[in-house]
C-alpha cells in the first residue's frame, strides 16, 4: 500500500466517523424535539378521551381505561396520581414519554433530555 492510498484511507474514515457523530446527535435531537412537541397535544387527548368515558360510562374505572388505553398506543404512560376529576367535570392528566434516542438516553447524566411529559385538560361541556 503506497503512502497516498494510506492517506486517502485515514481521511475518508474521518469523514465516516464525523458523519457517524453528527447522525447520532441530529437523530437524537430530532427525537426528543418531537417527543416533547407531541405529548403535548397527546395530553389533552387522553383528558378528552377519559371525559368521553365518562360521560358515556360514568365510572371511574371507565375513565382510568380509557386514560391508559390512549396512553399506551401512544406509548406513553399516565402518571400516577396525575388523573383527577374537578368539581366541574374537567379532567386532567399528565403523560410521560420516553423519546427514542440512540445516546442521549443511556447517559445517566443526560437521561432527563430524552423524557417529555405534558398535563392535558379536557373541559366538561359542548
Amino acid at each position: 500500500m503506497s503512502h497516498g492510498s494510506t492517506s486517502i484511507s485515514s481521511w475518508l474514515l474521518r469523514v465516516v466517523l464525523v458523519v457517524g457523530v453528527f447522525g447520532v446527535v441530529a437523530n437524537d435531537a430530532v427525537a426528543t424535539f418531537s417527543a416533547s412537541v407531541s405529548i403535548v397535544d397527546d395530553a389533552n387527548a387522553a383528558a378528552r378521551a377519559g371525559r368521553v368515558a365518562l360521560t358515556n360510562g360514568g365510572t371511574w374505572a371507565a375513565l382510568s381505561g380509557a386514560v391508559d388505553d390512549y396512553a399506551n398506543a401512544h406509548h406513553e404512560s399516565v402518571v400516577p396520581g396525575s388523573l383527577a376529576v374537578a368539581n366541574d367535570g374537567t379532567v386532567t392528566v399528565k403523560l410521560i414519554r420516553r423519546a427514542r434516542t440512540i445516546l442521549v438516553g443511556r447517559i445517566p447524566w443526560l437521561k432527563d433530555l430524552a423524557q417529555a411529559s405534558a398535563q392535558g385538560t379536557a373541559s366538561a361541556g359542548p
